[in-house]
């Protein structure tokens, strides 16, 4: 995990947005010669060619005016003390949160342990090629860990070129979560990936967290990545075959892939083709099932956790939109995910979706 670095501060949320300034030049721009000695003056005029700057290029050079002023894209919107922001330390690294070949840039604030708390405070950039401006998400992520008040966030990229994971959790407690961060247009959307529990040494998390590598900051002041990129001798960071599957059935998980839904009761209901079994209680909350799209069968524990049984459904039941997970992102998608059958369990009951495992806590979401 990248960002844990000791002495720095805690800070209230920073957020900010900016606009890049001045439009990025496409090419040399050509223009006419001074006629030679001799030419007639029905000479045509010679034009130098025009160099057409490639999409890392652009990207470089957009990236190098943030880094130039990066003080600019913090502290703007969310009333951080300008001292913060004036006497923090920046550094910043170029990754890939998607398989495509232009990579993010990660810009981090960070400053001594009396003002900051132990914290650190991470922006995310990117460049859209096809309309050739920046995209400047408003959320930062917090990360570190705080002298007081137990907070703990660390950061790493995916090694499969799927986002950036985010682990947080309370040193109180032990528990948090690890979640995955992707862009979706100018906004960095956060899906629910693994439970953290710190007392078990969850499979979940640890599959997950295999995913990850360490993020490799650089001072701002060294813009060598940045040379790289526009010289065309950058490297990608995806690697292939990374994969979490075969991580997660080694470490004895099962696999499954459908589709998430996240349904009302009625919803369920209609998805199972049966008539509510409790209409006159509503749940209050909607349910995020995987659809196997045909039965499995599936090893859990009974209705009374005493002995574990086989049986076969349709559905599993993940989570609820209660929980605190962050789920919408993935509604009506296809997703595989790694689950501790053994943890789940078979209804005792007439709950909702009917007849299939309860695994809300025992599953990690890998693909």
């Amino acid at each position: 995990m990248v960002v844990d670095k000791a002495n720095r501060k805690k800070m209230s949320r920073v957020a900010a947005t900016a606009a890049l300034a001045g439009a990025l030049a496409i090419g040399a721009g050509g223009c006419a010669a001074a006629k030679p000695a001799g030419s007639s003056s029905g000479s045509a005029p010679v034009h130098k060619e025009q160099v057409k700057k490639t999409p890392a290029q652009l990207a470089a050079v957009a990236y190098r005016e943030v880094l130039e002023d990066p003080q600019g894209y913090f502290g703007r919107n969310d009333g951080l003390e300008e001292q913060f922001v004036a006497d923090a330390e920046y550094t910043y690294a170029l990754v890939n949160m998607s398989t495509d070949e232009l990579p993010q840039l990660l810009v981090c604030a960070s400053g001594s342990n009396d003002a900051w708390n132990g914290m650190e405070s991470v922006q995310v950039f990117s460049f859209d090629a096809k309309s050739g401006s920046l995209v400047t998400p408003t959320e930062d992520l917090a990360a570190g860990v705080a002298g007081a008040g137990g907070f703990r966030g660390s950061l790493s990229y995916s090694a499969a070129g799927n986002g950036l994971l985010y682990s947080t959790l309370s040193s109180g407690t032990g528990m948090g979560s690890i979640v995955r961060i992707t862009l979706d247009g100018d906004q960095l959307s956060q899906t629910f990936a693994a439970p953290v529990d710190l007392s078990s040494g969850s499979k979940l998390s640890s599959v997950v967290s295999s995913e990850g590598r360490e993020i490799t900051w650089t001072d701002v002041a060294d813009d060598s990545a940045l040379k790289d990129l526009e010289s065309g001798s950058w490297k990608s960071t995806v690697e292939k075959g990374s994969g979490a599957a075969d991580a997660a059935r080694a470490a004895g998980l099962a696999t499954f892939t459908g589709t998430v839904r996240i349904l009302d009761d009625a919803g369920v209901c209609d998805l199972q083709g049966v008539a509510n079994p409790n209409p006159d209680y509503p749940s209050g909350h909607s349910y995020v099932v995987l659809d196997l799209g045909g039965e499995q069968q599936v090893m859990c524990l009974s209705g009374d956790g005493s002995s574990l049984r086989d049986g076969n459904t349709s559905l599993l039941l993940l989570d609820t939109t209660d929980s605190g997970n962050s789920w919408s992102a993935l509604d009506g998608k296809t997703v595989t995910v790694a689950v501790d059958t053994p943890q789940c369990s078979w209804p005792s009951d007439t709950g909702l979706p009917l007849g299939s495992p309860r695994c809300a806590g025992h599953v990690a979401v890998i693909g």
